[in-house]
């Protein structure tokens, strides 16, 4: 057996055991953590929109157990949720199964308590080099039992983490505050 052949023979063998002894993970998760605002200004009919494109969303980018995305779901109103977190199933139907089940609750618009869990989520299941997103689906300011509420102090959290934060904004309460 020629020098050149048995190069080809044991590079052929190595490209195997690192294909097959190699964990299952080629590249770093897409860790994205969905909020979705149950208050009682957004209203029914909004919020099932909301779900249906938090739905749409794990549809078009869920699959299987090795798909590059995880989703966390957080619901939020008065209490917050985490309806399925980074470490359940990531498989299609359970994250799926997830968004189904939440139905509209109505309350406060709890968004502070929302960014933390999101900030937890992320702390505990996540870690370099995935890349973190929030996608945040509200109808506008952040409201407590005892009025507006600020989620500035969150900032330089989720920054020095390098959480990528989304907002869509949808319902009548967008319109009104943000025009």
């Amino acid at each position: 057996m020629g020098f050149r052949t048995l190069s080809r023979a044991l590079g052929a063998l190595f490209v195997t055991f690192v294909v097959f002894a190699s964990p299952a993970r080629a590249v770093p998760y897409h860790d994205v953590v969905i909020m979705l605002d149950n208050s009682g200004s957004l209203g029914s009919a909004n919020f099932l929109a909301q779900r249906q494109a938090a739905i749409n969303l794990v549809t078009d980018y869920g699959g299987p157990a090795n798909n590059p995305m995880r989703f966390a779901v957080i619901d939020f109103a008065t209490n917050v949720n985490i309806v399925h977190g980074l470490d359940d199933p990531q498989d299609q139907s359970s994250v799926l199964a997830s968004l189904t089940g939440l139905n509209y609750t109505g309350g406060y618009t709890n968004t502070h308590g929302a960014l933390v869990e999101m900030i937890n989520q992320l702390d505990v299941f996540s870690s370099f080099p995935n890349t973190m997103t929030g996608i945040l689906f509200t109808d506008g300011q952040p409201y407590g039992p005892s009025g507006p509420e600020s989620v500035c102090d969150l900032e330089a959290n989720i920054k020095s983490r390098d959480i990528n934060v989304n907002i869509v904004g949808h319902g009548s309460g967008w319109v009104n505050q943000n025009g």
